[in-house]
């Protein structure tokens, strides 16, 4: 009996969780990667959502890579999409840019390139947004979502720049530490975006189908 206690302590521990929450995150990114690179590219969007839907079942006992595979056949059409739509918006986004850029810095050069720049900010946070709102809400249109996600942007300002500084520190981390990056890295960075975007969600999806109502 006090066998079977210290065991069930041990795998209870507060370092067991951590170990398993880690390895399960190592799993997630491996998929990720493994994903993109047998598919030459085409299922990076994809893997992102797929990623995304699995922080879902970190905690649970189903295999995780299980769920990923699962994950990412149920989002490849979705993220395929996406990822098409915004791999066209950022070729415009970069050519404004690289535009603006061939010409001297006048006040409308310098005011076009600002411009360009914030709306390719705001595209990456909407993006952000954009992929928890299909997963809980995906019987709505690719239009309504990137309204909600652009209202969650707009109604959550502060949190969604702790989390750009959350973002970037990780960014920092995998430029310091480099070996790790093909490891956890991108598992990391959509766990630090299941955590912090899903809070709001709920509450801001609410708050803007009631606005619409009001309209």
């Amino acid at each position: 009996m006090d066998e079977y206690d210290k065991f069930d302590k041990i795998a209870n521990s507060k370092w067991t969780r951590l170990a398993n929450f880690t390895l399960r995150l190592i799993i997630i990114n491996l998929c990720m990667v493994f994903s993109t690179i047998l598919t030459l590219g085409v299922a990076l969007v994809p893997a992102i959502f797929s990623g995304y839907a699995t922080m879902k079942q970190l905690d649970g006992s189903e295999n995780i890579a299980k769920v990923f595979w699962r994950n990412i056949l149920k989002y490849f059409k979705h993220g395929f999409i996406f990822g098409i739509l915004s791999l066209i918006i950022w070729i415009i986004i970069c050519g404004n840019f690289i535009f603006y850029s061939m010409y001297e810095p006048t006040v409308m050069i310098v005011t076009g390139k600002y411009i360009t720049g914030l709306i390719g900010i705001i595209y990456f946070i909407v993006s952000i947004f954009y992929i928890p709102i299909l997963i809980i809400y995906p019987d709505k249109k690719i239009k309504q979502r990137l309204h909600i996600a652009f209202f969650l942007f707009m109604s959550n300002m502060l949190r969604t720049i702790l989390l750009l500084l959350k973002l970037c520190a990780l960014v920092v981390v995998m430029l310091l530490f480099p070996q790790y990056a093909m490891i956890i890295s991108f598992a990391a960075w959509i766990y630090i975006i299941y955590r912090d975007v899903s809070n709001m969600v709920d509450k801001t999806v609410t708050k803007y189908e009631k606005n619409k109502e009001n309209i």
